[in-house]
């Protein structure tokens, strides 16, 4: 489980300071900005709204007057013609006033007079040089008079002098203005008068008449067409969108400022106007719904807002109207653009005020981030980094020094408690916190003091210890610390002596540290705290070392009792468990040593060291679950005990009864001297045949088919047993036997189904654990077999193919036992190392069948230690200890079938590793002096390759 607390998903989602600060400030800035911003947009909208007012009256005032600037001087006009006018046939005397209205008025199409009489005269001009084609007209003409008298029409053109240019022939004409309606709409004498829209004669263009009767009966009248006054009103528009519509009371479209706002012209000289209902517009409808009013009306239409009015006109006796509308954001557009300005102008001002408080808050949090970054990285035990570079806030600098003081603190503490930790030896342990508090508190003088064996005294462990020795009981401050288990400080000669106990996790007291300081002033609290955590940090580095050095040795004890316990419980095994591992280290020692060939540059480290020797003494520890019957059998019928007895009784048995047949034949009457001889011979026989058979039972070298046969024709000769041989047997013996009737004959030697044990079929986890052992030992099919015969006849030794693998099987109860040990890791090599010295380096060996490529050369070196020791061992009840030069020639030979590691042997030979052992454990007669290249050429020969 971590140390470290998990971070929460809340932490995860908190801002950070920068961030927090930029928007502290930013927000402020913002919202004093959006205030100023937001009053100036308001003050700003109601400017507008007021502007909007003002620019839409303006506009309705502009196009009312515009319309009355065009309506009043002309009616104005003819009121004034109208006064001294002269009737029509008075000739060219009305046509100078005609002439100073249409120069006066350039909006009128044409001016003219008619009377009662159907006279009638009228001057048009001609400005264009269309106007003169339609006429047929001189170029030179600018103005086109038309008299109309008596039914004839006559026409004349004037320059623009009103100099007459020609004057066509007259020409029949039915006009007569009395049928005009501009002549009856002017009833009333002096009475203004403007005409329903209808198409001039000449021109073929719908228009309107302004007309005035004089008091002698003449209508003065002027043609404005309508294409005109939607011209003037086109021009008047002072927005893109505006609508202006002059309209009659009906709601007929007069003119219009827009040319989508049209009219159409039926045939009869008629024309239809467009109601302002009819258009297909939202604005106009909406107008169209006004009441006729001088005041101004806001609607929203389509999500905009329009300024509207439906403006009275009046002419004379004629009531007009005027349609007016426009968007307001068209008449506030300069105002917009005012205010859109000054909007920017205040966000480029809050961009920069925002930019400059980033800024500030980057300046503060860059330092307060690069503090975080080190305290993260304190955290994660990362000390490096460069130093604090100062800040123009006095609280920064203070904390940033603050920290790297901290910083160098913990990471100096730590290196020193690493190498406290480090440290394997005790010696060297207290040898490095003396250093290490000399450093730390700048003292002149450190000792490190421990409790003697009986705990009556303090002993010096420092080099720089002033004295040897410290009663407990005294009164010095070290005497006084371990008695306190609190720091005592005191003032002695102009030195400060500090002295500190050394507490280890429970509380007791492991030694007591000892500084002297020069001068008589304590050292400052923060020194000495770090001086008094390092005492706690060496107190436990001394415990746990303390604590592993016993363990060690507890174990260590632990395992050189256990190889001495398996080697005193059978004298067959001797010393072996602790020869083995000296001439193991001996040959380890001399491949460390060795300069040149595979092995040079080889070398161990602590930690192997300590591993091979612990691999060393257990090589052999499975060997307590060797049956002691299996290793110590010395003859061939030996179980728990020497069955040779019970087939010496029954040789016994047979004797009596031969001697109990000699008397029954006597008894009969049989001649007492041949019957004598045949007893005598029976025992003879049988006397011979147990001396045969106890002589085979020892073991040897080899037994002689011939041998083997006779046992077996021993063995056939039957003996008469009357006693129930199941009574009295263990619940797993009985079990072996069947009840037989009795008496019943038995064979002499036999292999009974009750010798025959069977094998336990190993349960799956402990089948697991082999496999995991990568175990390769082929078992036989029983655990044991016993049969007499079978024993008898073995023909080398006294072990059977079962006793051989239950002995054999010592090394897989090692490999066992080694797996389930919670072996530390440098002891990891452990089982290999141990359970690899019966393996051979062709892959003939077991238990797991490895091949030298596969072993370690600490198991390989062990596989030598173990042939050596067990041929030249002279401890052993069933063999004598062969010397030295058959010990060598044997492994030479066994070098070149590829069982002993060929270098290793070279080594073993060459460096001397033999000469040493025998020196020291073997007796004198066995050492001799080995020819060592004629070895090395033995085991060279046919040396086999290994796979």
């Amino acid at each position: 489980m971590s140390s470290f607390p998990a971070v929460s998903p809340a932490a995860r989602r908190r801002i950070p300071l920068q961030v927090l600060l930029s928007l502290l400030l930013g927000a402020v800035v913002l919202c004093s900005g959006g205030a100023v911003g937001g009053i100036a947009w308001w003050e700003a909208r109601a400017l507008m709204l007021e502007a909007a007012d003002q620019a839409f009256g303006d506009a309705a005032r502009t196009t009312e007057n515009a319309l009355h600037d065009v309506l009043e001087p002309v009616a104005s006009q003819l009121e004034s013609i109208a006064l001294p006018a002269a009737r029509p046939e008075a000739g060219g005397r009305a046509l100078p006033f005609l002439h100073q209205l249409l120069r006066s008025q350039v909006q009128v199409d044409a001016a003219y007079v008619g009377d009662d009489d159907g006279h009638f005269i009228l001057l048009r001009p001609t400005p264009a040089a269309a106007d003169r084609a339609r006429f047929g007209a001189p170029e030179a003409t600018r103005y086109l008079a038309q008299a109309v008298r008596a039914g004839e029409r006559t026409d004349i053109r004037f320059d623009g002098s009103l100099v007459e240019i020609d004057r066509a022939p007259p020409v029949a004409s039915s006009f007569d203005p009395r049928s005009r309606p501009w002549f009856a709409v002017a009833a009333v004498p002096g009475q203004r008068a403007m005409s329903e829209p209808y198409v001039f004669t000449a021109t073929g263009e719908a228009g309107i008449t302004l007309a005035v009767r004089s008091a002698s009966g003449q209508v003065l009248g002027a043609d404005l067409s309508l294409a005109r006054l939607s011209a003037l009103l086109g021009g008047l528009r002072s927005t893109p969108s505006m609508r202006i519509l002059l309209l009659d009371r009906d709601g007929q479209v007069l003119a219009r400022a827009r040319a989508e706002e049209s009219r159409t012209r039926q045939d009869g000289g008629k024309v239809r106007l467009t109601r302002i209902a009819g258009f297909d517009d939202p604005v106009l409808a909406a107008v169209a719904a006004l009441p006729v009013s001088s005041s101004t009306r806001r609607l929203e239409i389509g999500g905009h807002d329009w300024q509207a009015a439906l403006l009275p006109l009046r002419f004379g006796s004629r009531e007009l109207r005027l349609a007016i509308a426009a968007p307001v954001s068209e008449l506030v557009a300069g105002a917009t653009a005012i205010r859109n300005r000054s909007l920017l102008m205040a966000a480029l001002v809050l961009v920069l005020g925002l930019a400059l408080a980033i800024g500030i808050a980057r300046q503060i949090t860059r330092r307060l981030a690069r503090l975080t970054d080190e305290a993260q990285a304190v955290r994660a035990f990362d000390f490096g980094g460069a130093p604090w570079p100062g800040s123009v806030a006095r609280e920064l600098d203070q904390l940033g020094e603050a920290m790297d003081l901290m910083r160098r603190t913990i990471r100096r503490f730590l290196e020193i408690t690493a190498s406290l930790a480090s440290e394997r030896r005790l010696d060297h342990l207290v040898e490095r916190v003396a250093r290490e508090s000399s450093a730390a508190a700048d003292a002149t003088a450190v000792a490190v003091w421990l409790p003697d064996a009986h705990g009556r005294r303090l002993v010096a462990a420092g080099a720089q210890a002033a004295a040897a020795e410290i009663d407990l009981h005294g009164d010095s401050p070290e005497a006084r610390a371990w008695a306190s288990g609190e720091r005592v400080i005191a003032s002695v000669a102009g030195t400060t002596r500090i002295a500190l106990p050394l507490t280890e996790r429970e509380g007791e007291r492991v030694g007591v540290l000892a500084l002297s300081l020069a001068g008589s002033e304590a050292p400052g609290a923060a020194r000495l705290a770090f001086v008094e955590q390092l005492a706690g940090a060496s107190a436990v580095a001394i415990e746990t070392r303390r604590l592993l050095d016993e363990r060690k040795a507890l174990l260590e004890s632990f395992i050189r009792v256990l190889a001495g316990a398996i080697d005193a419980k059978s004298a067959y095994t001797g010393a072996h468990c602790q020869r083995v591992p000296e001439l193991t280290l001996m040959l380890a020692r001399a491949a460390c040593a060795a300069t040149e060939g595979p092995l040079a540059g080889y070398s161990l480290d602590e930690t192997q060291w300590e591993a091979l020797e612990i691999a060393s003494w257990l090589h052999d520890c499975g060997k307590v679950t060797t049956p002691e019957y299996v290793v110590d059998k010395a003859t061939k019928l030996e179980t728990i005990y020497d069955r040779i007895h019970e087939v010496r009784m029954r040789f016994e048995v047979l004797k009596r009864d031969a001697e109990i047949d000699h008397l029954r034949r006597v008894a009969g009457g049989a001649d007492v001297a041949a019957s004598e001889a045949q007893w005598a011979a029976e025992s003879a026989a049988l006397d011979a045949d147990y001396t045969f058979v106890a002589s085979c039972n020892p073991g040897g070298e080899c037994l002689a088919p011939e041998a083997a046969a006779r046992l077996r024709a021993i063995g056939a000769r039957r003996w008469l047993r009357t006693l129930d041989d199941t009574l009295g047997l263990s619940r797993e013996e009985a079990a072996r036997r069947e009840p037989q009737p009795l008496p019943v004959a038995e064979a002499l030697l036999a292999d009974k189904p009750e010798h025959r044990v069977r094998r336990v079929t190993p349960d799956a986890a402990a089948q697991a654990l082999a496999d995991r052992l990568g175990l390769r030992m082929v078992a036989p099919a029983l655990a044991y077999d016993r049969g007499e015969l079978k024993n008898l006849t073995v023909s080398r030794g006294t072990l059977t193919e079962e006793d051989r693998y239950v002995i054999n099987h010592h090394i897989v109860q090692t490999l066992v036992m080694l797996a389930q040990l919670p072996l530390p890791r440098h002891l990891t090599e452990v089982p290999e190392i141990a359970g690899g010295h019966h393996e051979k380096m062709d892959g003939t060996g077991y238990p797991r069948g490895l091949t030298r490529e596969q072993m370690s050369w600490p198991a390989r070196m062990m596989a030598i230690a173990d042939v050596f020791e067990a041929l030249t061992a002279s401890d052993r009840p069933y063999k004598a200890g062969k010397t030295v030069g058959e010990s060598l020639s044997i492994m030479a030979r066994m070098s070149r079938e590829g069982h002993i590691d060929p270098d290793l042997f070279e080594l073993f030979l060459r460096a001397g590793v033999w000469r040493d052992y025998a020196e020291r454990f073997l007796r004198p007669e066995q050492i001799d002096t080995p020819e060592i290249e004629f070895l090395l050429d033995k085991a060279s020969a046919q040396t086999p390759r290994f796979s």
